[in-house]
């Protein structure tokens, strides 16, 4: 078995990336303290190669296990940020603290990228901040904001995935600032700004989408965004599509014209309004007879976002002996449990809502 020490040695004196990338993933799947004490001595190094090393592999070491060294990586983290000169050092620690969720740790040392010449400085930020949860420090969405404006075009594009698409949180601000790159130089940035402004049903992604779906290379992104807009306009471009040989994702262009037929939507919108009536019916029902100490508050299909805005997540809510629970299923998936039969759907549930009561 390979040592910690031979790992780094190895990765050090790789003469490819995908040779380092292999003997660092390795590392980082090792997550042990002997490996967290070689990164801080190499952060400690006088090779500038040997201090990157060290930071990446703090960002992800442990990822397996919930990244176990995230706390302690914190303050050797914050020491990079006082004493690095060196870009790359200080991008790979960017890197690290954005893979860590260590947040506020970016929000003490957010001037090193926004004021640095270096765009891959500017650009290791943006790439940390496309990782965020909910809620998300306010001060850092004003910053992936700003990085929307930033010169150098990748940095845009990757600020309108985090702003756009990574982030769920929704606002005038957010929404304005997207709407200011969908016609911007760089495409991918372009495309991110567009899908992030369909996600938010805001329609002036409309134009731009039919104009991305009218060019000779169309993106995934682009489909996803019409998707999401669902929108009547877009209907002839993506016919047109599908006559095509595009094929990134066939899958995904069919749901999307699905979405954009108003008349094929409202006749699926009916048909899964009556599946569910018809299904909520049967439940109440075997619950009475079956289990009338269990005390049904609700029975709902909520939007989820990340499936096109469609209604497809089941959730019930009861209670019993004053104790209240919730339940929720991929409607879907519930349905295709049940061999696509409302009835047996609606069995499955109650017994799942029995056995977890």
């Amino acid at each position: 078995m390979t040592s910690v020490t031979e790992l780094i040695g190895q990765t050090l004196s790789a003469r490819t990336s995908r040779a380092r990338w292999k003997r660092l993933a390795a590392l980082h799947r090792l997550g042990t303290r002997e490996v967290f004490g070689a990164a801080v001595r190499l952060i400690a190094g006088r090779s500038a190669a040997e201090r990157e090393l060290g930071v990446e592999i703090l960002g992800q070491l442990g990822y397996n296990d919930s990244y176990p060294f995230a706390p302690a990586s914190k303050p050797v983290l914050r020491r990079v940020f006082r004493a690095e000169r060196n870009t790359d050092v200080i991008s790979a620690a960017l890197r690290a603290a954005g893979n860590l969720q260590l947040w506020d740790l970016i929000e003490e040392v957010t001037p090193v990228g926004r004021r640095t010449r270096s765009p891959e400085v500017r650009l290791a930020l943006a790439q940390a901040l496309s990782l965020p949860f909910d809620p998300f420090p306010t001060s850092l969405v004003r910053l992936m904001i700003e990085l929307t404006r930033d010169p150098f075009g990748e940095v845009r594009n990757w600020a309108c995935f985090a702003l756009g698409t990574q982030l769920a949180a929704d606002s005038d601000d957010i929404r304005d600032a997207l709407a200011s790159r969908v016609r911007d130089r760089h495409l991918e940035c372009r495309a991110e700004a567009i899908l992030g402004l369909a996600k938010r049903r805001d329609t002036r992604a409309l134009v731009p989408c039919l104009t991305a779906l009218n060019r000779p290379r169309v993106g995934l992104d682009t489909v996803a965004a019409a998707a999401y807009l669902g929108r009547p306009e877009l209907l002839p471009a993506l016919r047109r599509l599908k006559r095509s040989a595009w094929d990134a994702d066939r899958d995904l262009l069919t749901i999307a014209i699905e979405l954009c037929d108003m008349a094929k939507q409202r006749n699926a919108d009916r048909a899964t309004r009556a599946r569910f009536g018809r299904f909520k019916r049967l439940v109440e029902a075997q619950v009475a007879e079956s289990s009338p100490r269990l005390r049904l508050r609700w029975i709902r299909l909520v939007v989820d976002r990340d499936d096109y805005f469609r209604p497809s997540e089941l959730q019930i809510g009861w209670h019993k002996s004053r104790t209240k629970h919730e339940r929720s299923w991929h409607w879907p998936g519930l349905l295709e449990r049940g061999g696509g039969r409302v009835s047996v759907a609606a069995r499955l549930a109650v017994a799942d809502l029995q056995s977890a009561s």
